[in-house]
């Protein structure tokens, strides 16, 4: 049989985010992983959104996206389900991944309930949030809760990212079959092989969207607080969906000299700023990991932020943490930090060492099992799948 024919065939469900790189259309830890994955199987990604790569940059993966976007209701779901059923069809799959259980994650689940392959589930983001006051997460709306619930019950496993998230997940009670920690390790360019010493004037950096979620305005305003004591400086790199809004909190504050915003980076620029920085601020209202902060514990910086996804993971012995929304107190810690910084470094080599043990590539050897796990289940399971499978 040809070695390409031969390769575990998996069908793979994304909302977007994996365009090419640099694009605003790519989640890095997202499009790596799946390219990595295209190194041992054949995989056809399936995206509800446009994913433009420029028709002389071949895509790592079987690439399948609509051409513009549509507003029919269910047009782009419509569209990647017919385009899987045509592809299964002529050459069946072995398994099903859903990345984000709304919308891609349910879909994946209906189709796996279709075709009797099991369906792995990866929550990606706001599964487990309850934000009501921004109406962000989820849980938020009851309709929502419940279509996620059921993509979780459709699913064979389940992946979450942080054990801050496992824990959400188990308060909620949802049935999940199997589930499975596997946070996104850093690349190896973020990696130094010592913490950064915290000298004045310190640097202070932030990468992550601008949105209400992530806070920024208590990053703003930590700073503030913090700048009356010890000299900072703050870098913040991501795209604004804000409409300006923190950077008019920042020039209100007086903070505009101290203050740098990047806007959208080329992911490939990150390791050059992170390895500039001392210190690794998050201050969202929640995370599902935070893959930021695992790239700052890789380069060695010292992390503080409010209790969320990973920096909870690493607390308290490798991160500083605080309530959300807490930025009093996030800056009055920080600062007794600064003000001794031999405190400090035994924070970042823990850190440093939990993301020794993390790297990307533990990420993909933890997929690769999880998939051959599900493939030994289905193949020993009885079952039309069993039959299918014996009978080709």
């Amino acid at each position: 049989m040809n070695a390409a024919r031969s390769k575990l065939r998996l069908a793979v469900f994304v909302p977007g985010g994996v365009g090419p790189p640099g694009s605003s259309h790519r989640v890095p830890a997202l499009a790596h992983l799946l390219e990595a994955l295209s190194k041992t199987f054949s995989v056809s990604v399936f995206s509800m959104t446009p994913q433009p790569y420029p028709p002389e940059e071949p895509t790592p993966f079987q690439l399948f996206a609509p051409a513009r976007a549509t507003s029919r209701p269910g047009g782009a779901a419509a569209m990647v389900m017919a385009r899987f059923v045509h592809m299964h069809r002529r050459r069946p799959f072995h398994l099903i991944h859903g990345f984000w259980a709304l919308p891609s994650g349910l879909l994946a689940g209906w189709l796996g309930r279709w075709s009797g392959l099991p369906v792995l589930l990866t929550l990606m983001g706001g599964e487990t949030a309850r934000l009501t006051g921004l109406r962000y997460g989820n849980c938020t709306r009851r309709h929502h809760c419940r279509l996620t619930r059921w993509a979780c019950r459709l699913a064979r496993a389940v992946v979450v990212l942080s054990n801050h998230q496992a824990e959400q997940l188990s308060r909620l009670h949802w049935p999940v079959r199997k589930l499975a920690c596997i946070p996104f390790g850093p690349l190896p360019d973020f990696y130094r092989p010592a913490p950064a010493k915290l000298t004045p004037p310190f640097r202070l950096l932030q990468a992550a969207n601008l949105t209400p979620v992530k806070d920024q305005l208590s990053l703003l305003h930590a700073v503030d607080r913090l700048r009356r004591h010890v000299p900072v400086q703050l870098q913040i790199v991501g795209p604004d969906y804000w409409q300006g809004t923190v950077q008019r909190r920042c020039a209100a504050l007086g903070l505009n000299p101290l203050v740098q915003f990047l806007g959208p980076l080329d992911h490939r620029r990150l390791p050059a700023l992170y390895h500039r920085a001392q210190v690794y601020l998050q201050t969202s209202l929640h995370e599902a990991q935070g893959v930021s902060v695992a790239e700052a514990a890789a380069a060695g910086l010292f992390l503080a932020g409010t209790h969320t996804g990973l920096l909870a993971d690493l607390a308290p012995e490798g991160a500083l943490t605080v309530p959300p929304g807490d930025w009093q107190g996030l800056a009055d810690r920080l600062l007794a930090m600064l003000k001794q910084p031999e405190k400090a470094m035994p924070f970042q080599w823990q850190a440093l060492r939990w993301a020794q043990a993390h790297p990307f590539d533990s990420t993909v050897q933890g997929y690769l099992r999880l998939y051959r796990a599900l493939q030994n289940e289905k193949l020993t399971s009885p079952g039309k799948t069993g039959r299918r499978e014996a009978g080709r």
